[in-house]
């Protein structure tokens, strides 16, 4: 979002630089209050569209390659609405060569931002590892990864939440879970909470901090350190 957000304002500057599409004749300050209005206005309705369609991190492509053909479709109107605010004529009908010309620029902003973020295509899943059949997990009762969505620390004890909604507190470190669990598909989502990313669903507020929703039922919290991870694979979401 604020490379979004930095390439707009980057693209004001440089179309009211060179007096794109035409816009040389325009009075300087009039040509950058179009511009930076129009671009204003499409970074905005970027924004709303990516916090709209993107829930985890592999949904970016998809929204950005709908979003060029579905946001560009009232391109037109919208210079037509900007010049008009500018005291600049022009009617809708002569603009319909802006869909080729913004699809190229879509496309150049895309690859930029890919690039900047230093987009990589996902790999495949890790093979979830079976319960390790001597381990702390399974002498709890857990034969299969699917039964925990989560473990929390209490003291020297961990609590685990089972996908039936139960809770199970054993006497564990909760560095020797994280071990146990390394290749479960989950991940740390505070100093003492671990949940399994197929267990997620969802997160809702409480005050100023975010908590995890499980499929058992239970709720573990998000810390501000692990804010960005949880963000980025999409967990911030309504409940399903």
């Amino acid at each position: 979002m604020p490379v979004l957000a930095a390439g707009g304002a980057i693209g004001g500057v440089v179309m009211t630089t060179v007096g794109a599409f035409g816009t040389g004749a325009m009075p300087l300050a009039f040509r950058a209050g179009f511009w930076f209005a129009l671009i204003g206005w499409t970074v905005v309705k970027w924004q709303a569209w990516f916090a709209w369609r993107v829930r985890r991190s592999t949904d970016w492509i998809a929204a950005a390659a709908i979003g060029t053909l579905a946001l560009n479709l009232l391109l037109p109107i919208e210079i037509a609405v900007a010049l008009r605010l500018f005291d600049v004529r022009a009617s809708v009908g002569s603009l319909p060569h802006v869909w080729p010309e913004a699809l190229v620029i879509s496309g150049a902003i895309l690859a930029l931002v890919l690039l900047v973020r230093g987009y990589r295509q996902p790999s495949a899943p890790e093979t979830v590892a079976a319960v390790d059949p001597g381990g702390i997990i399974a002498r709890a009762g857990i034969r299969d990864p699917d039964q925990l969505c989560g473990f929390q620390a209490e003291d020297h004890f961990c609590r685990l939440y089972l996908s039936d909604k139960r809770t199970v507190l054993i006497h564990a470190r909760f560095g020797d879970l994280l071990g146990e669990v390394d290749r479960w598909g989950g991940t740390q989502v505070h100093r003492g909470c671990w949940v399994r990313a197929g267990a997620v669903r969802g997160a809702v507020r409480s005050g100023r901090r975010w908590l995890l929703q499980l499929d058992g039922g239970g709720q573990l919290p998000v810390s501000a350190r692990y804010l960005v991870r949880v963000r980025e694979a999409g967990w911030l979401r309504e409940p399903l």
